[in-house]
């Protein structure tokens, strides 16, 4: 991901975007350019370097099924997606997380609520550490009361990946402990995105809640197991 901006690709008709909105869009540290048909989509793509891809699920001109089909077949996790549109069913929901859609998005949204959830998506850092899979055990609870064991795949103060696909837009009460701390952490867990690793899917939570001491806590265990370890967004 860009260091000076979040560069951003959406498939939608400039026409609809005013250049106030790109200008906010900009202010915010998102430059936006946009793709009008298939082959400019993938003409840009080529050319340029994206963080992440928008479309416009009401922008009939394209087929965003097989656009996303697109997408994952010829670069499989490279670019995060988030689909918007005004119709906000289950089933258009679910065909989205299906197509491996990380983000959908009900219109209309303020400008600044959508930009801060296109922060939150990329800005989620794990580390990729391969033994962090089997030293933390996790419960969690959510809404529905319904309770959930899983294991950490990895780890940070900010958030986990979770083994195991769970559904969008749920918030979790996680409770688990780290070594060296003697007591439980209990937090919320934000549901970010779902994520498939080597075929295995993982679900990314943002924590919220979290006491100074606990954060300590898991800095101090992340900071033990950095040492042969580099840091990666998984984007």
């Amino acid at each position: 991901m860009s260091t000076t901006a979040i560069k951003m690709i959406i498939v939608d008709d400039q026409a609809l975007t005013s250049e106030l909105d790109k200008a906010g869009y900009q202010q915010s540290g998102i430059k936006v350019e946009f793709a009008r048909s298939f082959g400019d989509f993938e003409n840009k793509l080529k050319s340029q370097s994206f963080d992440l891809i928008t479309i416009n699920l009401d922008y009939h001109a394209m087929d965003s099924v097989q656009l996303c089909k697109y997408i994952k077949s010829t670069f499989k996790d490279k670019y995060p997606i988030i689909t918007t549109s005004v119709k906000t069913s289950k089933k258009a929901k679910n065909q989205m997380k299906e197509l491996g859609v990380n983000l959908f998005v009900e219109q209309p949204i303020p400008r600044h609520m959508f930009i801060e959830q296109i922060k939150m998506l990329l800005n989620y850092t794990v580390r990729t550490n391969h033994r962090a899979k089997a030293l933390i055990d996790v419960q969690l609870k959510d809404q529905q009361d319904e309770q959930h064991s899983s294991e950490f795949f990895d780890l940070s103060s900010t958030g986990a990946l979770v083994k195991g696909e769970f559904e969008m837009d749920r918030i979790f009460q996680v409770k688990f402990k780290v070594p060296g701390f003697n007591k439980s952490i209990s937090c919320n867990g934000k549901f970010v995105r779902n994520v498939q690793l080597k075929g295995e899917m993982y679900t990314a939570l943002n924590f919220e809640g979290m006491s100074d001491a606990e954060e300590k806590a898991i800095q101090d265990f992340v900071i033990q197991l950095q040492n042969d370890q580099e840091l990666k967004y998984y984007i």
